[in-house]
């Protein structure tokens, strides 16, 4: 007996390590897994948003196809994709319950909320409990009506580690919160979503050029083949108004000598849905002196103006409040509901004739 108890409480020993042992071993086999799994996971994501944004180069599609691929892999209540555009995050596509109220005219500045946070750190954000995180907008969630719970934001990154804009998900349905886990894939995601952006976007200004070139050689084409001023400038205004997706467009002659103006034309001043933009011939060589007098004045103010006195292009994005403009009849110069408006000046050998 006496040998019989170290004996056993030998062997309990060596069992007792034998198990640990084993129990460690299945964990790390266990963790193993799961990391398997994870990437597994991740890869299907991925290859899922390759083929995805492979089947179509326009930026709002691939955005959208981003996203749909987002609340599939990550079973998030809601979520939103917002680019940095002049300083500023705008929402261009989202899901959820509230998705109909983020619109790209929705807008945060960097810094603000936990996207804007992100979006200037360009360091990913993991939220347990939004509630609890100063950064969080409440006054987002009152407005909308909605209450975030746990939330996941990750930064689009270019190559050149420059922020492109960020993509959050909000409230995961399966778990209480996100995990480091989903941080990952998502972040994954992220790098790739930031590429396809890239290339959308190199796709559109690509397209853009060329839809541009063709379109100057045309109107060159034409203007070759008339000698009439009115028909040459008619031309030109109404292909400027295709080109740059405009309300309307003007282009007037101008004598600086005589402080006349010779020839003007505007294209989109009398609009109607049935007939579209009107084309006006506004000052033929029989216009009475008073009237060209007036003319000229009016030519010479505003950014129209400007464009003539610095000669070079300008433009403005808030015309309402463009210093240029002030006190302007603004809808009786450039029509009615006008916001942003761009001017360059015609130049013949250095000097402004229009």
């Amino acid at each position: 007996f006496g040998l019989l108890v170290p004996s056993l409480l030998g062997w309990a020993t060596l069992s007792g390590r034998w198990t640990r042992r084993r129990v460690l071993s299945e964990i790390a086999s266990d963790s193993n897994l799961e990391s398997a799994t994870l990437r597994v996971r991740q890869l299907a994501t991925l290859n899922d948003i390759g083929q995805a944004v492979l089947s179509s180069l326009e930026l709002d599609v691939t955005l959208s196809l981003i996203m749909d691929r987002v609340q599939e892999a990550l079973s998030a209540e809601s979520g939103s994709l917002m680019l940095i555009e002049d300083r500023k995050l705008v929402f261009h596509t989202s899901f959820g319950p509230v998705s109909s109220e983020l619109t790209p005219q929705n807008k945060l500045e960097l810094g603000q909320g936990i996207v804007g946070w992100v979006a200037l750190t360009g360091e990913s954000v993991l939220v347990k409990d939004a509630r609890q995180d100063p950064r969080h907008l409440t006054e987002f969630d009152r407005k909308l009506a909605y209450q975030a719970r746990s939330i996941l934001c990750v930064p689009l990154k270019e190559a050149e580690n420059r922020v492109l804009g960020v993509i959050e998900v909000i409230n995961p349905l399966n778990q209480e919160v996100f995990s480091k886990q989903d941080r990952e894939l998502l972040e994954s995601i992220a790098t790739f979503a930031a590429t396809a952006i890239q290339n959308a976007r190199l796709y559109q200004q690509t397209l853009r050029y060329v839809t541009d070139l063709y379109a100057l050689y045309e109107v060159g084409k034409e203007i070759s083949s008339t000698l009439t001023i009115d028909e040459i400038i008619k031309k030109i205004a109404v292909e400027t108004l295709r080109l740059t997706s405009a309300a309307r467009s003007q282009i007037a002659l101008v004598d600086e000598p005589t402080k006349r103006v010779t020839a003007m034309v505007r294209v989109g001043f009398g609009s109607s849905a049935q007939f579209g933009p009107s084309l006006e011939v506004i000052v033929d060589d029989e216009t009475d002196a008073l009237t060209q007098q007036e003319r000229y004045n009016r030519i010479l103010q505003g950014l129209c103006g400007y464009a003539l006195r610095e000669k070079s292009s300008t433009m403005t994005n808030n015309l309402r409040r463009d210093e240029r403009v002030r006190g302007l009849d603004l809808d009786k110069a450039v029509g009615p509901h006008a916001q942003s408006m761009m001017s360059a000046p015609l130049l013949l050998q250095g000097e402004p004739v229009g």
